[in-house]
């Protein structure tokens, strides 16, 4: 089955899909799955399944293909959120006794005068917590980018199929 630029803009694909669209494909292209993978994170697979996918049954088996793979996908961001959130608690910690100590200083003397101390307070506590964490964030953007990847995959090569099975029908 061939897609077309026309095809997306009766359906009112957005600016940003149509022009990626065309880019690529400025003759149009014959659906397949490896393409549809190959292209896994550049297009919206969910709005091309409503879109689409006119048949229940074709949305049906969507679904089915993706449902697993989304579930895995908030799985491991969670999991990899919580390790996250594990492995910053001491670095969260000193940052929030830093900046209470700041807010106890601020107090003590007038706004005026004690502001640029407390702003200066802040900034340095703010800048440790940010380098004693960027290792965990690394870690949780590589992991979440990565599983997203995999989701997306997932979520091309089942788009390919029941758009492909649908039309078959």
């Amino acid at each position: 089955m061939h897609i077309t630029l026309a095809m997306l803009e009766d359906l009112d694909a957005c600016s940003q899909q149509r022009n990626l669209f065309n880019r690529l494909f400025p003759n149009g292209t014959d659906v397949t799955v490896e393409l549809c993978e190959q292209h896994s994170d550049r297009f919206d697979w969910q709005w091309a399944a409503e879109n689409f996918l006119t048949e229940e049954s074709a949305l049906v088996e969507y679904d089915n293909l993706t449902d697993a793979a989304l579930t895995e996908y908030g799985n491991v961001s969670v999991a990899a959120q919580e390790k996250y959130i594990e492995s910053t608690a001491t670095a969260t910690a000193e940052y929030d006794a830093a900046v209470d100590a700041a807010r106890t200083e601020y107090h003590k003397v007038p706004h005026r005068t004690s502001w640029p101390t407390y702003d200066k307070a802040l900034e340095v506590a703010h800048q440790k917590h940010r380098l004693a964490v960027a290792p965990a964030k690394a870690e949780y953007d590589n992991v979440c980018v990565a599983a997203q990847a995999v989701y997306y995959k997932v979520c091309a090569a089942a788009w390919a199929k029941a758009f492909l099975s649908q039309h078959e029908r």
